[in-house]
């Protein structure tokens, strides 16, 4: 059992009585990982919930290409990212709150939003004034995107409307408001997607205390859509899911609340961000071979030792993708598959996947005689998870 928060959360979608089948139950615990969803119904000694875990092996199609193509632009989404892609669905309801003909001849910033664009029909955006800014390189194509950090873009330009789909964290989303508040004019509309109640215990006080920040800065809410958006589960996270032994589950299981925001006074008001004691961010190399994206930690290596790869959970996939997994401190190699592996000599791996990149693998044995295992490995890896996702990129390259 994983701690009496989840175990309430999950027993209150088994009362619930729309709750008729495993979708809907995971859908009614309010954004709870879907795997801890699941594998809380073992603890649960009911018909309904035995019912539900059972559920849980029988196969189905999960048709990866219908739901692939509405998120398939580059860069293939990596958990390193934190990069979550709306459904089709959820990306025409979004333009619907936006309301379209309303800012036509306003400007419009989109913040973390690039599937909002590749999932619109282009001929509906022709009017209108949008700013896209994204954190990201990002193969979505739109006449006015910027590739920069939300938290560095500074401009005195002032939006009427600001669309952000921020990281699910805290500190993070206090931070995009606070830049918001400069770059919104009043009488502007803020549209924030925030985490549901479910997906952790300190979500309920995180929310109360971001709406005390907002009205602050002169924010009025106007309303909220609770469950309104659904995302895509990436490549690496059907794998988590895969991985615990799911395979009856909906690729949108995934939801966010919208909120709806009014800007209605300028204030003096100065958020006063706690101060946070940060690790040393950890530097990755990153390399793509045949729309795989393998991320490799750059650290001191023992250069006297052949690179040895030790596996460091079953299957070499991981099981959560919650970034407090213990697991990571030992991961030095990492798939956008949600693959992991621990190196010794990160140094010759990357000389090697770019020798990948650009040559052949036959013409890469003969440079590294000696490394024919670790080739092996990476060749494996690579067709693998080019069956898995990789092949429905393939019209974006």
């Amino acid at each position: 059992m994983k701690d009496f928060y989840y175990h309430n959360i999950i027993l209150k979608s088994l009362n619930n009585p729309k709750t008729t089948n495993l979708d809907s139950f995971v859908k009614n615990c309010n954004g709870c990982f879907i795997v801890d969803c699941i594998n809380e119904l073992r603890y649960i000694n009911s018909n309904k919930a035995k019912a539900f875990y059972k559920e849980k092996s029988l196969k189905r199609n999960l048709n990866f290409e219908k739901y692939y193509k509405d998120i398939n632009y580059l860069p293939i989404p990596h958990m390193l990212d934190s990069d979550w892609r709306f459904t089709k669905k959820s990306a025409n309801f979004l333009f619907s709150i936006i309301g379209c003909e309303r800012f036509a001849n306003d400007k419009c910033l989109m913040v973390g939003t690039p599937s909002l664009l590749h999932n619109k029909d282009k001929s509906n955006l022709q009017n209108l004034n949008i700013m896209l800014v994204e954190k990201n390189k990002t193969s979505v194509k739109h006449h006015n995107k910027i590739i920069k950090d939300i938290l560095k873009f500074k401009t005195k330009t002032k939006y009427n409307c600001i669309i952000c789909d921020p990281p699910w964290y805290h500190d993070t989303i206090i931070k995009f408001v606070k830049n918001f508040n400069k770059l919104i004019q009043v009488e502007g509309t803020l549209i924030l997607i925030l985490p549901p109640i479910g997906v952790r215990s300190s979500i309920s006080k995180e929310h109360e205390n971001l709406m005390q920040i907002l009205d602050k800065l002169g924010f009025e809410l106007q309303k909220t859509y609770l469950q309104s958006v659904t995302y895509t589960s990436s490549p690496f996270e059907v794998n988590s899911i895969l991985e615990n032994n799911i395979y009856n589950f909906s690729l949108d299981w995934r939801t966010g609340d919208v909120y709806v925001f009014k800007k209605k006074r300028k204030t003096k008001y100065i958020i006063k961000l706690p101060k946070f004691i940060y690790k040393k961010s950890i530097a990755w190399q990153e390399f793509q071979l045949k729309n795989i994206r393998i991320k490799v930690r750059r650290k001191k290596n023992i250069y006297k030792k052949l690179p040895v790869i030790s596996h460091v959970c079953k299957n070499d996939i991981l099981e959560s993708v919650s970034m407090r997994n213990p697991i990571l401190e030992k991961v030095d190699i990492w798939t956008s598959g949600n693959r992991v592996f621990e190196c010794n000599n990160t140094r010759l791996v990357c000389r090697i996947l770019k020798s990948l990149q650009n040559k052949s693998i036959e013409e890469c044995y003969k440079i590294y005689p000696d490394q024919a295992n670790l080739l092996s490995l990476f060749e494996e890896i690579i067709n693998k998870e080019y069956e898995e996702y990789g092949k429905y990129w393939d019209k974006t390259i």
